[in-house]
């Protein structure tokens, strides 16, 4: 299974830490882009596994892009960072199909572990599809 990592944030601060951390320290391919309307131009070309994406941005929200990517990638596993944490807002990420949710700021490590586990299985589901 290919290792690669859509991450979506309109800070571009984010975007360099997250894609330095996940390029040197990691084998994942990662692409990064500033909106969600981007996000859903890239996905229109290429299927990324796993995907982070912000919350927050301008445009289309993180609750609106989980939405758009559940209907034409559901098997995409889907992590939700945040710099603002509510439990109403964590309930509602369930409800759209986000799969596990970070809050700023967070140790690279704990969302690097997160995303090993994805991958790992996923990899799995990909060996068992391909039975």
């Amino acid at each position: 299974m290919d290792k690669r990592l859509l991450i979506i944030d309109d800070e571009s601060s984010i975007l360099t830490m997250l894609d330095t951390f996940f390029t040197e320290s990691t084998d994942y391919t990662v692409k990064t882009v500033s909106s969600g309307e981007e996000a859903m131009e890239v996905l229109r070309e290429k299927r990324y596994p796993i995907i982070i994406t912000d919350l927050k941005m301008p445009g289309m929200s993180g609750m609106e892009l989980c939405k758009l990517i559940r209907e034409s990638n559901p098997l995409s596993y889907i992590i939700a960072m945040t710099g603002y944490q509510d439990f109403f807002e964590l309930k509602n990420c369930r409800v759209v199909g986000f799969d596990d949710y970070f809050k700023k700021p967070f140790e690279f490590q704990d969302l690097l572990e997160a995303v090993d586990d994805t991958h790992k299985k996923m990899s799995r589901w990909d060996t068992l599809l391909s039975e």
